[in-house]
């Protein structure tokens, strides 16, 4: 079995060392660059004896689905080879339980394409969880590498921001049944917002991007509601 990590970046040096080193086990990364102008790409390339990447450059529109979307495309053209694929972030870090994640796949059964798992935000330092939720979200982040006929992604994003995967099957476009679903016990710790400087950045491109309907402040304290997807879990 191979697992494919895919995420997004964009001037993101201060924060993807963490994050790759954290993926040191997984098959290989997919990294899609909006343009950065600083050193994240170098730093990216520069770890490349211990990581196995791919780095793709997307230019970025305001569009975090457009980005995702290009990830999952790529992996999904190499569905015979690689079996899973997860969504990660610049900002984030995985613990070292995520090097058990092919054993817990392996042992699902066949109807399953999609897992959630933990997502911990912290805020102000280290040891301080975000109020919502008790600290803590949980979110589909883990899917079948899924085919469509043409070769692209049976999961297409959908959203500019608050971007969610939607399956595209015979159907059409739908969200995953629940009986495809499995909660994971594994969890991401998002570090991003104790970077002052960064959530402030973060809000204001939140801000200018249509349709986001955020709010000055809103991050901290995780308050905003975007839509409830019917596989993610609210309590």
């Amino acid at each position: 079995m191979k697992i494919a990590a895919c995420m997004i970046a964009l001037d993101e040096e201060k924060f993807i060392r963490r994050v790759l080193e954290s993926l040191h086990w997984v098959d290989t990364i997919v990294i899609v660059d909006g343009g950065s102008k600083d050193n994240t790409m170098g730093i990216v390339r520069s770890m490349a004896p211990s990581l196995s990447y791919v780095e793709l450059p997307r230019q970025w529109k305001d569009d975090f689905s457009r980005q995702r979307q290009f990830a999952n495309d790529y992996i999904a053209h190499y569905a015979d080879e690689f079996d899973w694929w997860f969504r990660v972030d610049c900002d984030e870090q995985l613990p070292d339980t995520w090097t058990l994640l092919p054993t817990i796949l392996q042992q699902l059964p066949d109807q399953i394409i999609c897992a959630r798992i933990r997502q911990n935000n912290l805020i102000r330092d280290e040891k301080t969880y975000s109020a919502r939720r008790g600290g803590w979200e949980t979110h589909p982040r883990i899917f079948r590498n899924l085919q469509l006929p043409n070769g692209s992604s049976a999961w297409r994003w959908q959203g500019q921001v608050h971007e969610y995967p939607n399956l595209m099957d015979e159907n059409g476009l739908n969200y995953p049944n629940l009986s495809q679903i499995s909660q994971i016990n594994l969890a991401v710790t998002h570090f991003g917002w104790l970077d002052n400087e960064r959530r402030q950045e973060r809000e204001d491109l939140y801000l200018q991007i249509e349709g986001s309907n955020f709010s000055p402040g809103e991050l901290v304290n995780r308050k905003h509601k975007p839509k409830r997807l019917p596989y993610e879990v609210t309590e």
